[in-house]
């Protein structure tokens, strides 16, 4: 269990590579795949190791509802790092449909909103996911772009500000505010 929690502690700093080093040992030390499959997943995603998650063993049949609706969302996630849009929108629904207040998910299916030219209505599902779970940087950073390619670039910059906050989108959000600055 204290890889466990080491684990989540560096996930938390955005020290993701030790996060899945620490959840692997986790599982080799005895804690259930279950226990560690979301986690592991998260920083597996951050690393853009979007083949790895593909294939690794996934069976979400085996968790609870809500942790499945979860696991279902990452993996769509993946699958849109990967460039199949298809099978992500495939999992998304499956996951929203356990799910529907899933914030993963819901921003899975916005992201599937931006690409086939729904902005607005990508933008409405990100407002919804922020009017519920306001700190929630992965609609945030995906609020600035959609606001970036509106051309509301102070909307952006505010955007990519609050994504800033949590330490796994800092980078990004943080390049991509400073971008909007240059053109400001």
């Amino acid at each position: 269990e204290a890889r466990w929690l080491l684990g989540q502690i560096y996930l938390e700093q955005a020290a993701v590579e030790s996060a899945e080093k620490e959840f692997r040992r986790a599982v080799e030390f005895g804690l259930s795949e279950e226990a560690a499959e979301i986690p592991l997943t998260r920083a597996l995603l951050h690393q853009r190791k979007y083949k790895q998650v593909i294939d690794s063993t996934f069976n979400p049949e085996r968790l609870p509802e809500k942790d499945r609706a979860e696991l279902l969302a990452l993996h769509a996630n993946a699958y849109l790092g990967l460039g199949d849009e298809e099978k992500a929108a495939n999992l998304v629904d499956k996951s929203l449909a356990l799910d529907e207040t899933s914030p993963d998910a819901l921003t899975v299916k916005a992201i599937v909103l931006k690409m086939r030219r729904q902005s607005e209505e990508a933008r409405r599902q990100l407002e919804m996911i922020l009017q519920k779970t306001p700190d929630f940087a992965p609609a945030w950073s995906l609020l600035g772009l959609i606001d970036t390619s509106a051309g509301d670039l102070e909307s952006a910059e505010n955007a990519f500000s609050q994504a800033m906050q949590d330490p796994l989108y800092r980078d990004g959000s943080q390049m991509s505010r400073a971008l909007l600055r240059i053109q400001l």
